[in-house]
């Protein structure tokens, strides 16, 4: 057994205080008790909710992925087609200063046949 010089007086009259704190407050304690099955409940009830809110969220956002694995799609097929584009418009580019040249040559000749023709 302790002996009684054991354990200092300073430390038993601070555990008598706090057995009086706990005898006091053991109502309370008990009501706190007896909600807490109450708590559970209610937070059960709002992880549910918020399970459900999720679900909802995630059946919303899986066609959206598709939709945009579809954009996705489109834009590399948009891509491919200007890249095409880009190449067949070099070459008509200079078929165009081609034409450009030969009609400014058309137009001199033009030109020179007016200036020849008297009264024009």
């Amino acid at each position: 057994m302790l002996d009684r010089l054991a354990i200092p007086p300073k430390l038993v009259l601070r555990a008598l205080d706090d057995l009086h704190v706990i005898a006091q407050n053991l109502s309370d304690l008990r009501e706190a008790a007896e909600a807490l099955p109450k708590v559970e409940d209610e937070l059960a009830a709002h992880v549910d909710q918020l399970n459900n809110r999720v679900d909802r969220l995630l059946a919303q956002i899986e066609p959206l992925h598709a939709e945009m694995d579809d954009v996705d799609d489109t834009a590399e097929s948009l891509e491919a087609s200007l890249d095409r584009l880009h190449g067949e418009v070099g070459p008509l580019l200079s078929e165009m200063q081609a034409v450009r040249a030969q009609v400014r040559g058309f137009h001199d000749e033009v030109r020179d046949l007016r200036d020849r023709i008297p009264g024009i």
